[in-house]
């Protein structure tokens, strides 16, 4: 636990540095970029571990556990109140934030070496495993890289959280064949997830398209 709530705090510090050197984008005084960032990050731990919850069937014993797949569906309830509260456009909250959202990501990550959980698969005739941890920590290293690129540079156009959702979605059903999974068969509850991710990314994606075609 203890080492869980440093890496949080980790990020929230990240984000609100981050928050920091974009400040040109927002109208927000300084002094808001603090609970603006703490807000993220607490919404952000309570999706992951009620979307557990309900996913196991709302079983006690369930409640440590977390679900990244929280935070992908309903992260982005956080961002539309942040762009009434903060009276700015949706596409920039969203693009803004999801930066922030995928350094969390990584710390989450980076917590399951600590507690030792979303262990892969061991590879045949060996006893080393899959290292699907570390695939998904540089996934959100390279897409963070390219996000931040986009944004310093001023070419996000609100697309940034779809193709987080389209990416990830792709990216984590082929790795879910080489996770551990207490689940039985081919397909494990994160195969049905990163579909259902990769539908609304491709729809919202069709969306912020069709808007900025029209200049909305």
């Amino acid at each position: 636990m203890k080492a869980f709530l440093i890496l949080m705090s980790a990020s929230a510090i990240f984000m609100m540095i981050w928050l920091y050197i974009i400040r040109d984008r927002f109208s927000y005084r300084t002094y808001m970029i603090v609970p603006l960032s703490v807000i993220h990050v607490l919404y952000g731990i309570f999706t992951v571990k009620i979307f557990a919850f309900a996913e196991s069937g709302m079983q006690a014993q369930s409640k440590g556990a977390m679900s990244l797949y929280g935070a992908v569906f309903f992260m982005p309830v956080l961002y539309r109140i942040y762009a009434l509260l903060l009276k700015c456009r949706p596409a920039t909250v969203f693009d803004t934030f999801t930066v922030g959202m995928i350094f969390t990501l990584i710390c989450a990550r980076v917590n399951c070496f600590i507690s030792g959980c979303c262990l892969g698969k061991i590879v045949p005739g060996t006893q080393a495993r899959w290292p699907t941890r570390e695939l998904e920590i540089l996934y959100y290293l390279i897409l963070m890289e390219v996000m931040i690129f986009r944004i310093r540079k001023r070419k996000a156009k609100g697309e940034l959280y779809p193709v987080y959702m389209i990416s990830y979605g792709v990216f984590r059903f082929m790795l879910e064949f080489f996770r551990e999974s207490g689940k039985t068969g081919i397909f494990h509850n994160a195969h049905y997830w990163s579909a259902l991710s990769v539908l609304i990314g491709v729809i919202a994606l069709l969306r912020v398209i069709h808007k900025n075609k029209k200049g909305v």
